[in-house]
């Protein structure tokens, strides 16, 4: 059966706890498929296992293991995988961490 990535019925929102720190937040998760979202926080992701497919404006990027991807802040983004055994550490990175290195590496909404 094959995916169909630009059957998205909506864009959803999702709202990131920071409960260790006020501006990171780490989760390790193992992901069959998440429909398309976005997040006010930077990501950045590290698949430890397996294969996984990140979907970015409609381009599908094809991770396996070791492979490290970013989705910047508010990029409405998606996974699929074809098998449920994949495990990946994501950094979820709040705007305050970085926003003093320089105004020009905000994302502007």
């Amino acid at each position: 059966m094959d995916f169909d990535f630009n059957k998205s019925i909506k864009t959803e929102y999702e709202i990131i706890r920071h409960t260790k720190t006020n501006s990171l937040a780490m989760l390790m998760i193992e992901i069959l498929s998440r429909c398309v979202h976005c997040h006010s926080d930077l990501e950045i992701g590290m698949l430890l296992d397996d294969s996984i497919d990140l979907v970015i404006d409609n381009e599908v990027f094809s991770l396996k293991k070791n492979d490290i991807y970013i989705v910047n802040r508010y990029q409405p983004h998606s996974f699929y995988s074809h098998k449920s055994h994949n495990k990946i550490v994501i950094f979820l990175i709040n705007h305050a961490l970085y926003k003093n290195i320089g105004p020009d590496i905000i994302y502007k909404t």
